[in-house]
Protein backbone atom coordinates (compact mmCIF):
# COMPACT_ATOMS: atom_id res chain seq x y z
CA UNK A 1 0.00 0.00 0.00
CA UNK A 2 3.08 2.06 -0.30
CA UNK A 3 2.05 3.78 -3.38
CA UNK A 4 -1.06 5.56 -2.26
CA UNK A 5 0.89 7.21 0.17
CA UNK A 6 2.22 9.82 -3.40
CA UNK A 7 -0.47 12.20 -3.59
CA UNK A 8 -0.47 12.79 -6.96
CA UNK A 9 -1.53 8.63 -7.44
CA UNK A 10 -4.31 9.19 -4.27
CA UNK A 11 -5.79 12.25 -6.05
CA UNK A 12 -5.51 10.56 -9.51
CA UNK A 13 -7.48 7.83 -8.17
CA UNK A 14 -10.50 9.78 -6.21
CA UNK A 15 -10.96 11.51 -9.35
CA UNK A 16 -11.61 8.48 -11.12
CA UNK A 17 -13.91 6.92 -8.35
CA UNK A 18 -15.79 9.73 -8.28
CA UNK A 19 -16.23 10.52 -11.97
CA UNK A 20 -17.26 6.66 -12.19
CA UNK A 21 -19.40 5.97 -10.00
CA UNK A 22 -21.17 9.56 -10.96
CA UNK A 23 -20.89 9.25 -14.35
CA UNK A 24 -24.67 8.48 -15.04
CA UNK A 25 -25.84 11.27 -12.56
CA UNK A 26 -24.88 13.53 -15.91
CA UNK A 27 -28.10 12.22 -17.70
CA UNK A 28 -30.31 12.95 -15.09
CA UNK A 29 -32.65 15.89 -14.67
CA UNK A 30 -33.88 18.91 -12.36
CA UNK A 31 -36.14 16.84 -9.64
CA UNK A 32 -37.78 18.29 -6.72
CA UNK A 33 -36.92 21.70 -5.17
CA UNK A 34 -34.86 22.37 -8.33
CA UNK A 35 -38.05 23.29 -9.73
CA UNK A 36 -38.51 26.06 -7.53
CA UNK A 37 -34.32 26.98 -6.84
CA UNK A 38 -33.63 26.81 -10.68
CA UNK A 39 -36.48 25.88 -13.84
CA UNK A 40 -38.83 28.72 -12.31
CA UNK A 41 -36.53 31.10 -10.72
CA UNK A 42 -36.12 34.10 -12.90
CA UNK A 43 -34.00 36.28 -10.81
CA UNK A 44 -31.05 33.96 -11.09
CA UNK A 45 -31.03 34.50 -15.11
CA UNK A 46 -29.79 38.00 -14.75
CA UNK A 47 -26.21 39.23 -12.53
CA UNK A 48 -27.94 42.36 -12.10
CA UNK A 49 -30.58 40.67 -9.34
CA UNK A 50 -27.40 39.78 -7.75
CA UNK A 51 -27.69 42.34 -4.55
CA UNK A 52 -31.32 40.94 -4.39
CA UNK A 53 -29.97 37.69 -3.64
CA UNK A 54 -28.04 38.54 -0.88
CA UNK A 55 -30.96 39.79 0.84
CA UNK A 56 -33.52 36.79 0.27
CA UNK A 57 -34.20 33.26 0.23
CA UNK A 58 -33.45 30.60 -2.52
CA UNK A 59 -37.07 29.90 -3.49
CA UNK A 60 -39.36 31.64 -6.66
CA UNK A 61 -42.92 32.19 -4.81
CA UNK A 62 -44.81 33.00 -7.98
CA UNK A 63 -43.66 36.58 -8.24
CA UNK A 64 -43.35 37.26 -5.05
CA UNK A 65 -39.80 37.35 -4.34
CA UNK A 66 -37.01 34.88 -3.61
CA UNK A 67 -39.07 32.83 -0.26
CA UNK A 68 -38.77 30.51 2.16
CA UNK A 69 -36.62 29.68 5.74
CA UNK A 70 -32.85 29.53 3.76
CA UNK A 71 -30.50 32.09 3.94
CA UNK A 72 -27.96 30.43 1.95
CA UNK A 73 -27.21 33.49 -1.24
CA UNK A 74 -23.63 31.83 -1.68
CA UNK A 75 -25.95 28.61 -3.37
CA UNK A 76 -28.43 31.31 -5.28
CA UNK A 77 -25.00 32.97 -6.82
CA UNK A 78 -23.72 29.03 -7.63
CA UNK A 79 -27.14 28.41 -9.30
CA UNK A 80 -27.02 32.17 -11.39
CA UNK A 81 -23.26 30.78 -12.04
CA UNK A 82 -24.43 27.75 -13.75
CA UNK A 83 -27.20 29.48 -15.06
CA UNK A 84 -25.30 32.16 -17.43
CA UNK A 85 -23.01 29.07 -18.74
CA UNK A 86 -25.81 26.77 -19.57
CA UNK A 87 -29.07 28.11 -19.16
CA UNK A 88 -31.40 25.48 -18.15
CA UNK A 89 -29.24 22.07 -19.07
CA UNK A 90 -29.09 20.15 -16.21
CA UNK A 91 -26.00 18.40 -17.55
CA UNK A 92 -23.66 21.50 -16.61
CA UNK A 93 -25.37 21.93 -13.23
CA UNK A 94 -24.57 18.15 -12.39
CA UNK A 95 -21.17 18.47 -13.70
CA UNK A 96 -20.58 21.47 -11.38
CA UNK A 97 -21.39 19.54 -8.05
CA UNK A 98 -20.04 16.11 -9.05
CA UNK A 99 -16.48 18.37 -9.57
CA UNK A 100 -16.76 19.58 -6.16
CA UNK A 101 -17.55 16.58 -4.71
CA UNK A 102 -14.31 15.15 -5.90
CA UNK A 103 -12.69 18.44 -4.15
CA UNK A 104 -14.30 17.77 -1.49
CA UNK A 105 -13.01 14.60 -1.48
CA UNK A 106 -9.62 15.96 -2.19
CA UNK A 107 -10.11 17.69 0.98
CA UNK A 108 -10.85 15.01 3.18
CA UNK A 109 -7.49 12.87 2.44
CA UNK A 110 -5.18 16.20 3.20
CA UNK A 111 -6.92 17.00 6.04
CA UNK A 112 -6.71 13.41 7.32
CA UNK A 113 -3.15 12.90 6.18
CA UNK A 114 -2.42 16.04 8.12
CA UNK A 115 -4.09 15.05 11.21
CA UNK A 116 -2.65 11.54 11.04
CA UNK A 117 0.98 12.63 10.21
CA UNK A 118 1.01 15.32 12.89
CA UNK A 119 -0.26 12.94 15.95
CA UNK A 120 2.39 10.27 14.60
CA UNK A 121 0.15 7.76 13.31
CA UNK A 122 1.95 4.91 11.14
CA UNK A 123 0.63 4.91 7.63
CA UNK A 124 -1.01 8.21 7.76
CA UNK A 125 -1.06 8.40 3.72
CA UNK A 126 -2.87 4.96 3.59
CA UNK A 127 -5.82 5.97 6.31
CA UNK A 128 -6.25 9.57 4.86
CA UNK A 129 -6.87 7.47 1.41
CA UNK A 130 -9.30 4.62 2.96
CA UNK A 131 -11.19 7.47 4.47
CA UNK A 132 -11.66 9.42 1.35
CA UNK A 133 -12.37 7.23 -0.83
CA UNK A 134 -15.36 5.94 1.53
CA UNK A 135 -16.25 9.47 1.41
CA UNK A 136 -16.16 9.92 -2.74
CA UNK A 137 -18.15 6.73 -3.24
CA UNK A 138 -20.42 6.32 -0.48
CA UNK A 139 -24.02 5.66 -1.10
CA UNK A 140 -25.62 7.80 1.53
CA UNK A 141 -23.66 10.68 -0.27
CA UNK A 142 -26.10 10.59 -3.88
CA UNK A 143 -28.57 12.72 -2.24
CA UNK A 144 -25.89 15.34 -2.13
CA UNK A 145 -24.13 15.08 -5.48
CA UNK A 146 -27.25 13.92 -7.63
CA UNK A 147 -29.47 16.13 -6.42
CA UNK A 148 -28.71 20.09 -7.57
CA UNK A 149 -31.06 21.50 -4.86
CA UNK A 150 -28.34 20.57 -2.24
CA UNK A 151 -25.91 21.86 -3.68
CA UNK A 152 -25.36 24.07 -0.02
CA UNK A 153 -24.27 20.41 1.43
CA UNK A 154 -20.98 20.35 -0.72
CA UNK A 155 -20.28 23.95 -0.45
CA UNK A 156 -20.84 24.42 3.10
CA UNK A 157 -18.19 21.56 3.60
CA UNK A 158 -16.04 22.89 0.91
CA UNK A 159 -15.39 26.01 3.00
CA UNK A 160 -15.13 23.85 6.37
CA UNK A 161 -12.64 21.46 4.98
CA UNK A 162 -10.98 24.37 3.20
CA UNK A 163 -10.38 26.60 6.50
CA UNK A 164 -9.66 24.02 8.84
CA UNK A 165 -6.59 22.79 6.29
CA UNK A 166 -6.02 26.44 6.38
CA UNK A 167 -5.80 26.63 9.85
CA UNK A 168 -3.98 23.87 10.92
CA UNK A 169 -1.44 25.06 8.53
CA UNK A 170 -0.63 28.45 10.67
CA UNK A 171 -0.05 26.27 13.69
CA UNK A 172 3.72 27.55 15.25
CA UNK A 173 5.40 23.88 15.91
CA UNK A 174 6.37 23.73 19.15
CA UNK A 175 4.44 26.96 20.51
CA UNK A 176 0.89 26.03 18.98
CA UNK A 177 0.75 30.17 18.34
CA UNK A 178 -1.25 30.55 14.91
CA UNK A 179 -0.55 33.25 12.31
CA UNK A 180 -3.03 35.76 12.19
CA UNK A 181 -3.37 35.41 8.35
CA UNK A 182 -4.48 32.31 8.90
CA UNK A 183 -7.07 33.05 11.20
CA UNK A 184 -8.46 35.51 8.89
CA UNK A 185 -8.90 32.77 5.98
CA UNK A 186 -10.26 30.23 8.31
CA UNK A 187 -13.23 32.66 9.13
CA UNK A 188 -13.30 34.31 6.05
CA UNK A 189 -13.87 30.37 4.44
CA UNK A 190 -16.34 29.92 8.01
CA UNK A 191 -18.55 32.84 7.34
CA UNK A 192 -18.78 31.56 3.68
CA UNK A 193 -19.58 28.17 4.75
CA UNK A 194 -22.57 30.25 6.92
CA UNK A 195 -24.13 31.52 3.65
CA UNK A 196 -23.69 28.28 1.79
CA UNK A 197 -25.72 26.25 4.75
CA UNK A 198 -26.51 26.84 8.22
CA UNK A 199 -24.93 24.05 9.80
CA UNK A 200 -21.68 25.31 8.80
CA UNK A 201 -21.51 26.93 12.19
CA UNK A 202 -20.59 23.41 13.56
CA UNK A 203 -17.06 24.36 12.08
CA UNK A 204 -15.94 26.26 14.94
CA UNK A 205 -16.28 23.47 17.57
CA UNK A 206 -14.89 20.86 15.60
CA UNK A 207 -12.02 22.84 15.67
CA UNK A 208 -11.90 23.97 18.55
CA UNK A 209 -12.15 20.44 19.86
CA UNK A 210 -9.55 19.67 17.44
CA UNK A 211 -7.15 21.87 19.60
CA UNK A 212 -8.00 21.08 22.49
CA UNK A 213 -6.75 17.38 22.11
CA UNK A 214 -4.04 17.54 20.06
CA UNK A 215 -2.44 21.75 20.26
CA UNK A 216 -3.26 22.50 23.95
CA UNK A 217 -2.65 26.26 22.94
CA UNK A 218 -3.23 28.98 25.90
CA UNK A 219 -6.00 30.60 26.98
CA UNK A 220 -4.82 33.47 23.95
CA UNK A 221 -5.08 31.29 21.10
CA UNK A 222 -8.42 30.16 21.72
CA UNK A 223 -9.70 33.90 21.70
CA UNK A 224 -7.91 34.44 18.72
CA UNK A 225 -9.50 31.04 16.87
CA UNK A 226 -12.95 32.38 18.14
CA UNK A 227 -12.90 36.04 17.33
CA UNK A 228 -13.07 36.06 13.57
CA UNK A 229 -15.02 33.33 13.54
CA UNK A 230 -17.84 35.17 15.90
CA UNK A 231 -17.17 38.25 14.19
CA UNK A 232 -18.67 36.37 10.63
CA UNK A 233 -21.40 34.91 12.71
CA UNK A 234 -22.90 38.33 14.14
CA UNK A 235 -22.54 39.42 10.08
CA UNK A 236 -24.48 36.79 8.93
CA UNK A 237 -26.99 36.91 12.17
CA UNK A 238 -27.42 40.73 10.49
CA UNK A 239 -27.75 39.74 7.17
CA UNK A 240 -30.45 37.00 7.65
CA UNK A 241 -32.53 38.91 10.41
CA UNK A 242 -32.29 42.25 9.50
CA UNK A 243 -31.77 42.23 6.23
CA UNK A 244 -33.27 39.37 4.47
CA UNK A 245 -35.43 39.25 7.27
CA UNK A 246 -35.41 35.10 7.21
CA UNK A 247 -36.62 33.87 10.57
CA UNK A 248 -34.66 30.47 12.10
CA UNK A 249 -37.99 28.68 12.66
CA UNK A 250 -40.08 28.35 9.93
CA UNK A 251 -43.79 26.14 9.72
CA UNK A 252 -43.12 22.95 8.83
CA UNK A 253 -45.61 20.41 7.91
CA UNK A 254 -43.73 17.09 9.29
CA UNK A 255 -44.71 15.00 11.68
CA UNK A 256 -41.27 15.79 13.89
CA UNK A 257 -42.34 19.06 13.91
CA UNK A 258 -45.58 19.45 15.54
CA UNK A 259 -44.49 16.99 18.06
CA UNK A 260 -43.69 18.43 21.20
CA UNK A 261 -40.47 18.81 22.71
CA UNK A 262 -39.79 15.55 24.90
CA UNK A 263 -41.14 13.30 21.50
CA UNK A 264 -37.99 15.40 19.56
CA UNK A 265 -35.87 14.24 22.47
CA UNK A 266 -37.28 10.58 22.49
CA UNK A 267 -36.42 10.32 18.81
CA UNK A 268 -32.81 10.86 18.75
CA UNK A 269 -31.47 8.04 19.56
CA UNK A 270 -33.45 5.87 16.94
CA UNK A 271 -32.20 8.56 14.36
CA UNK A 272 -28.75 8.40 15.33
CA UNK A 273 -28.97 4.50 15.24
CA UNK A 274 -30.67 4.99 11.61
CA UNK A 275 -28.13 7.47 10.32
CA UNK A 276 -25.45 4.90 11.73
CA UNK A 277 -27.32 2.22 9.78
CA UNK A 278 -27.68 4.20 6.39
CA UNK A 279 -23.81 4.31 6.82
CA UNK A 280 -22.70 0.84 7.31
CA UNK A 281 -26.06 -0.85 5.31
CA UNK A 282 -27.42 2.10 2.75
CA UNK A 283 -29.43 -0.47 1.62
CA UNK A 284 -32.92 1.17 2.22
CA UNK A 285 -32.12 4.87 0.86
CA UNK A 286 -35.09 7.74 0.44
CA UNK A 287 -35.60 11.40 0.42
CA UNK A 288 -38.17 11.83 2.97
CA UNK A 289 -38.15 10.21 6.54
CA UNK A 290 -41.03 10.87 8.94
CA UNK A 291 -41.24 9.26 12.46
CA UNK A 292 -41.61 10.59 15.72
CA UNK A 293 -40.80 8.35 18.90
CA UNK A 294 -43.81 9.53 21.91
CA UNK A 295 -42.55 7.09 24.25
CA UNK A 296 -39.95 5.70 26.37
CA UNK A 297 -41.83 2.43 26.57
CA UNK A 298 -41.25 2.32 22.51
CA UNK A 299 -38.53 -0.59 21.31
CA UNK A 300 -37.06 2.04 19.33
CA UNK A 301 -36.22 4.41 22.36
CA UNK A 302 -34.89 2.17 24.44
CA UNK A 303 -33.47 -0.54 22.06
CA UNK A 304 -31.60 1.94 20.29
CA UNK A 305 -30.01 3.14 23.83
CA UNK A 306 -29.01 -0.55 24.02
CA UNK A 307 -27.42 -1.01 20.81
CA UNK A 308 -26.02 2.87 21.20
CA UNK A 309 -24.35 1.80 24.71
CA UNK A 310 -22.69 -1.46 23.60
CA UNK A 311 -21.59 0.59 20.37
CA UNK A 312 -20.00 3.58 21.93
CA UNK A 313 -18.38 1.13 24.98
CA UNK A 314 -16.59 -1.15 22.21
CA UNK A 315 -15.64 2.47 20.74
CA UNK A 316 -13.84 3.53 23.88
CA UNK A 317 -12.90 0.40 24.46
CA UNK A 318 -10.65 -0.02 21.63
CA UNK A 319 -9.68 4.26 22.05
CA UNK A 320 -8.62 3.04 25.30
CA UNK A 321 -6.29 0.39 24.73
CA UNK A 322 -4.78 2.38 22.19
CA UNK A 323 -4.64 4.79 23.94
CA UNK A 324 -4.94 7.50 20.97
CA UNK A 325 -6.74 10.76 21.33
CA UNK A 326 -7.92 10.26 17.17
CA UNK A 327 -10.68 8.15 17.85
CA UNK A 328 -12.29 10.33 20.27
CA UNK A 329 -11.63 13.11 17.86
CA UNK A 330 -13.35 11.86 15.32
CA UNK A 331 -16.39 10.50 16.77
CA UNK A 332 -17.02 13.87 18.47
CA UNK A 333 -16.98 15.51 14.99
CA UNK A 334 -19.58 12.86 13.76
CA UNK A 335 -21.67 13.70 16.92
CA UNK A 336 -21.10 17.31 16.41
CA UNK A 337 -21.88 17.16 13.04
CA UNK A 338 -24.77 15.52 13.36
CA UNK A 339 -26.28 17.28 16.18
CA UNK A 340 -28.31 20.28 14.60
CA UNK A 341 -30.06 17.68 12.29
CA UNK A 342 -31.65 15.79 15.46
CA UNK A 343 -35.02 18.02 15.60
CA UNK A 344 -33.84 19.69 18.49
CA UNK A 345 -35.11 23.18 16.72
CA UNK A 346 -38.46 21.09 14.34
CA UNK A 347 -36.91 20.65 10.83
CA UNK A 348 -38.51 19.55 7.71
CA UNK A 349 -38.42 15.93 8.43
CA UNK A 350 -36.69 13.62 10.91
CA UNK A 351 -34.24 12.77 8.57
CA UNK A 352 -32.04 13.39 5.01
CA UNK A 353 -29.41 11.62 3.98
CA UNK A 354 -27.61 14.86 2.74
CA UNK A 355 -27.41 15.57 5.94
CA UNK A 356 -25.09 13.16 6.72
CA UNK A 357 -22.76 14.38 4.41
CA UNK A 358 -20.29 16.20 6.83
CA UNK A 359 -20.91 13.51 9.97
CA UNK A 360 -20.10 10.58 7.57
CA UNK A 361 -16.51 12.00 7.68
CA UNK A 362 -15.93 11.34 10.96
CA UNK A 363 -17.56 8.11 10.68
CA UNK A 364 -14.82 7.30 7.69
CA UNK A 365 -11.66 8.53 9.25
CA UNK A 366 -12.50 6.08 12.76
CA UNK A 367 -13.46 3.11 10.39
CA UNK A 368 -10.46 3.69 8.30
CA UNK A 369 -8.02 4.54 10.92
CA UNK A 370 -9.13 1.42 12.97
CA UNK A 371 -9.13 -0.94 10.30
CA UNK A 372 -5.31 0.21 9.48
CA UNK A 373 -4.58 -0.39 12.84
CA UNK A 374 -6.32 -4.21 12.92
CA UNK A 375 -4.05 -4.41 9.52
CA UNK A 376 -0.45 -3.72 11.00
CA UNK A 377 0.22 -6.71 12.11
CA UNK A 378 3.30 -8.97 11.12
CA UNK A 379 1.17 -11.25 9.42
CA UNK A 380 0.74 -10.73 6.19
CA UNK A 381 -2.28 -12.41 5.55
CA UNK A 382 -3.99 -10.38 7.98
CA UNK A 383 -3.05 -7.57 6.49
CA UNK A 384 -4.48 -8.72 3.21
CA UNK A 385 -7.47 -9.94 4.91
CA UNK A 386 -8.20 -6.77 5.86
CA UNK A 387 -7.61 -4.63 2.68
CA UNK A 388 -9.02 -7.36 0.72
CA UNK A 389 -12.35 -6.61 2.98
CA UNK A 390 -11.82 -3.32 2.73
CA UNK A 391 -11.96 -3.18 -1.55
CA UNK A 392 -14.75 -5.60 -1.57
CA UNK A 393 -16.75 -2.88 0.76
CA UNK A 394 -15.68 0.24 -1.46
CA UNK A 395 -16.61 -2.08 -4.91
CA UNK A 396 -20.06 -2.64 -3.24
CA UNK A 397 -20.55 1.20 -2.37
CA UNK A 398 -19.89 2.01 -5.80
CA UNK A 399 -22.43 -0.46 -7.44
CA UNK A 400 -24.92 0.96 -5.16
CA UNK A 401 -23.80 4.52 -5.73
CA UNK A 402 -24.72 3.72 -9.81
CA UNK A 403 -27.45 2.27 -8.60
CA UNK A 404 -29.39 4.91 -6.81
CA UNK A 405 -28.05 7.72 -9.17
CA UNK A 406 -30.52 5.89 -11.38
CA UNK A 407 -33.14 6.54 -9.14
CA UNK A 408 -32.41 9.95 -9.38
CA UNK A 409 -32.89 10.34 -13.04
CA UNK A 410 -36.47 12.39 -13.55
CA UNK A 411 -39.09 12.96 -10.70
CA UNK A 412 -41.33 10.06 -11.50
CA UNK A 413 -38.20 7.40 -11.00
CA UNK A 414 -36.96 9.19 -7.74
CA UNK A 415 -40.77 9.54 -6.16
CA UNK A 416 -42.02 6.27 -7.25
CA UNK A 417 -38.68 4.31 -5.79
CA UNK A 418 -38.37 6.02 -2.57
CA UNK A 419 -42.43 5.86 -1.45
CA UNK A 420 -41.86 2.15 -2.14
CA UNK A 421 -39.74 2.45 0.45
CA UNK A 422 -41.49 4.74 2.97
CA UNK A 423 -44.30 2.55 2.71
CA UNK A 424 -42.66 -0.47 3.94
CA UNK A 425 -40.16 1.42 6.31
CA UNK A 426 -42.92 3.85 7.72
CA UNK A 427 -46.18 2.91 9.26
CA UNK A 428 -47.92 6.23 7.65
CA UNK A 429 -45.95 6.40 4.79
CA UNK A 430 -45.01 9.85 3.23
CA UNK A 431 -46.95 12.71 2.59
CA UNK A 432 -44.85 14.99 0.83
CA UNK A 433 -43.42 11.83 -1.41
CA UNK A 434 -47.14 10.99 -1.61
CA UNK A 435 -47.54 14.47 -3.46
CA UNK A 436 -44.40 14.46 -5.32
CA UNK A 437 -45.31 10.95 -6.98
CA UNK A 438 -49.33 12.31 -7.52
CA UNK A 439 -47.71 15.15 -10.08
CA UNK A 440 -45.35 13.25 -11.70
CA UNK A 441 -48.49 10.70 -12.59
CA UNK A 442 -50.54 14.23 -13.07
CA UNK A 443 -47.98 15.33 -16.01
CA UNK A 444 -47.78 11.88 -17.52
CA UNK A 445 -51.30 12.42 -18.01
CA UNK A 446 -52.28 9.37 -15.41
CA UNK A 447 -54.97 12.27 -13.94
CA UNK A 448 -56.56 9.11 -11.94
CA UNK A 449 -53.82 7.84 -10.50
CA UNK A 450 -52.51 10.83 -9.66
CA UNK A 451 -55.80 11.80 -7.86
CA UNK A 452 -55.41 8.47 -5.67
CA UNK A 453 -51.94 10.07 -4.12
CA UNK A 454 -53.14 13.74 -3.74
CA UNK A 455 -55.86 12.44 -1.58
CA UNK A 456 -53.02 10.10 0.30
CA UNK A 457 -50.83 13.31 0.94
CA UNK A 458 -54.10 15.45 2.19
CA UNK A 459 -55.05 12.31 4.66
CA UNK A 460 -51.44 12.54 5.93
CA UNK A 461 -51.14 15.75 6.70
CA UNK A 462 -53.99 18.04 5.98
CA UNK A 463 -52.60 21.36 6.97
CA UNK A 464 -50.34 21.06 3.46
CA UNK A 465 -51.05 23.30 0.95
CA UNK A 466 -49.63 21.59 -2.18
CA UNK A 467 -52.13 18.73 -2.49
CA UNK A 468 -55.36 20.67 -2.13
CA UNK A 469 -53.74 22.63 -5.36
CA UNK A 470 -53.08 19.75 -6.98
CA UNK A 471 -56.40 17.51 -6.22
CA UNK A 472 -58.40 20.69 -7.40
CA UNK A 473 -56.56 20.42 -10.66
CA UNK A 474 -57.58 16.60 -10.83
CA UNK A 475 -61.35 17.73 -9.54
CA UNK A 476 -61.23 20.22 -12.49
CA UNK A 477 -60.27 18.11 -15.55
CA UNK A 478 -63.10 15.54 -14.25
CA UNK A 479 -65.22 18.45 -14.12
CA UNK A 480 -66.14 19.15 -10.88
CA UNK A 481 -65.77 22.53 -11.24
CA UNK A 482 -67.07 23.77 -8.30
CA UNK A 483 -64.97 21.11 -6.14
CA UNK A 484 -61.99 22.45 -8.05
CA UNK A 485 -62.51 26.06 -6.41
CA UNK A 486 -63.08 24.74 -3.03
CA UNK A 487 -59.69 22.40 -2.92
CA UNK A 488 -57.85 25.95 -4.93
CA UNK A 489 -59.36 28.79 -2.55
CA UNK A 490 -58.36 25.33 0.70
CA UNK A 491 -54.43 25.97 -0.53
CA UNK A 492 -55.28 30.03 -0.76
CA UNK A 493 -56.29 29.65 2.78
CA UNK A 494 -53.69 27.61 4.19
CA UNK A 495 -50.78 29.61 2.56
CA UNK A 496 -50.73 32.23 -0.31
CA UNK A 497 -49.94 29.25 -2.80
CA UNK A 498 -49.21 31.28 -6.31
CA UNK A 499 -50.20 28.35 -8.46
CA UNK A 500 -53.71 28.12 -6.61
CA UNK A 501 -54.19 31.87 -7.45
CA UNK A 502 -53.81 31.26 -10.69
CA UNK A 503 -55.64 28.29 -10.86
CA UNK A 504 -58.66 29.82 -9.31
CA UNK A 505 -58.38 32.41 -11.73
CA UNK A 506 -58.96 30.45 -14.55
CA UNK A 507 -61.53 28.72 -12.62
CA UNK A 508 -63.37 31.85 -12.06
CA UNK A 509 -62.75 33.16 -16.56
CA UNK A 510 -63.93 29.64 -17.26
CA UNK A 511 -67.86 30.04 -15.37
CA UNK A 512 -68.28 33.58 -16.86
CA UNK A 513 -67.21 35.59 -13.42
CA UNK A 514 -65.08 38.12 -15.26
CA UNK A 515 -65.67 40.81 -13.21
CA UNK A 516 -64.96 38.68 -10.35
CA UNK A 517 -62.02 37.46 -11.82
CA UNK A 518 -60.30 40.92 -12.69
CA UNK A 519 -60.90 41.95 -9.14
CA UNK A 520 -58.96 38.83 -7.70
CA UNK A 521 -56.02 38.97 -9.86
CA UNK A 522 -55.60 42.82 -9.32
CA UNK A 523 -55.68 41.86 -5.52
CA UNK A 524 -53.12 38.85 -6.24
CA UNK A 525 -51.09 40.43 -8.02
CA UNK A 526 -49.84 42.98 -4.78
CA UNK A 527 -48.70 39.89 -3.36
CA UNK A 528 -47.16 38.55 -6.50
CA UNK A 529 -46.28 41.74 -8.36
CA UNK A 530 -43.40 40.00 -10.65
CA UNK A 531 -46.21 37.14 -11.38
CA UNK A 532 -46.01 37.36 -15.16
CA UNK A 533 -48.69 34.47 -15.82
CA UNK A 534 -51.12 36.54 -13.63
CA UNK A 535 -50.58 39.56 -15.45
CA UNK A 536 -50.77 37.56 -18.86
CA UNK A 537 -54.66 36.83 -17.92
CA UNK A 538 -55.46 40.17 -16.38
CA UNK A 539 -53.90 41.90 -19.50
CA UNK A 540 -56.14 39.35 -21.54
CA UNK A 541 -59.28 40.07 -19.49
CA UNK A 542 -58.33 44.25 -19.81
CA UNK A 543 -58.32 43.53 -23.95
CA UNK A 544 -61.15 41.11 -24.59
CA UNK A 545 -63.98 43.29 -26.10
CA UNK A 546 -66.96 41.45 -24.51
CA UNK A 547 -64.94 41.84 -21.31
CA UNK A 548 -64.00 45.15 -21.38
CA UNK A 549 -65.44 47.29 -23.89
CA UNK A 550 -63.55 50.57 -22.93
CA UNK A 551 -60.64 51.77 -24.57
CA UNK A 552 -59.25 52.69 -21.56
CA UNK A 553 -58.90 49.12 -20.17
CA UNK A 554 -57.35 48.15 -23.68
CA UNK A 555 -54.46 50.55 -22.41
CA UNK A 556 -54.25 48.91 -19.18
CA UNK A 557 -53.64 45.94 -21.15
CA UNK A 558 -51.15 46.88 -23.10
CA UNK A 559 -49.42 48.33 -19.59
CA UNK A 560 -49.86 44.71 -18.24
CA UNK A 561 -48.04 43.30 -21.40
CA UNK A 562 -45.36 45.99 -21.65
CA UNK A 563 -44.33 44.63 -18.02
CA UNK A 564 -44.94 41.31 -18.68
CA UNK A 565 -42.39 41.69 -22.14
CA UNK A 566 -39.34 44.58 -20.17
CA UNK A 567 -39.41 41.77 -18.28
CA UNK A 568 -39.17 38.42 -20.56
CA UNK A 569 -38.80 39.45 -24.05
CA UNK A 570 -39.39 35.91 -24.76
CA UNK A 571 -42.98 35.85 -23.62
CA UNK A 572 -44.49 34.82 -27.01
CA UNK A 573 -47.89 34.82 -25.73
CA UNK A 574 -47.38 38.30 -24.05
CA UNK A 575 -45.56 39.19 -27.48
CA UNK A 576 -48.73 37.89 -29.84
CA UNK A 577 -51.34 39.55 -27.53
CA UNK A 578 -49.52 42.91 -27.72
CA UNK A 579 -48.99 43.04 -31.28
CA UNK A 580 -52.95 41.82 -31.54
CA UNK A 581 -54.07 44.34 -29.60
CA UNK A 582 -51.81 46.83 -30.67
CA UNK A 583 -53.34 46.91 -34.14
CA UNK A 584 -56.33 46.94 -32.68
CA UNK A 585 -57.39 43.37 -33.34
CA UNK A 586 -60.60 42.35 -31.72
CA UNK A 587 -60.05 40.34 -28.48
CA UNK A 588 -62.30 37.97 -26.52
CA UNK A 589 -62.92 35.45 -24.29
Amino acid sequence: MDWIKKRSIAVLLLALSVFFVYANVLLNGFVWDDEEQIVNNTVIRSWSNLGYVLASSTFYAGGAGLMGGFYRPVLSFCNMLNYSVWGLDPLGYHLFQIFFHFINAVLVYVLLKMIFYDQKVSNSGVIAFLAALMFAVHPANVESVAYIGSIGEILYVFFFLSGMIVLLKGIVPKTGEISIRNIVLFSFFFFLGLLSKETAVVGLPIMLIYFFLFVKPGLSTYVKICLGPLIAFFIYFFLRFFIAKIEIVSTHMAPISSAAFLERIITIPYTVLSYLGIIFFPYHLSISRHFVVSSVFDARFWGSLIVLGALFFFLFGFIRTKRSSIGVFFLLWFLIAIAPVLNIIPLDMTMAERWLYLPIIGVAAGMSYILVRIAENKRPERRRAVYGACAVVIVLFMIRTIARNADWKSGYSLYSHDEKIENKVSSNGSYDLENNLGVELFRAGKIEEAGIHFERSIALQPQWTYPHNNLGAILERRGDIEGALNQYEKAIELSDYYLAYENKANILIKTGRYGEAKNFLTEALLKFPQNNKMKLILAWLYAAQNVSPDAGDRQIALNLLSQILSEDPGNAAARQLFDAVSAGQKIEI
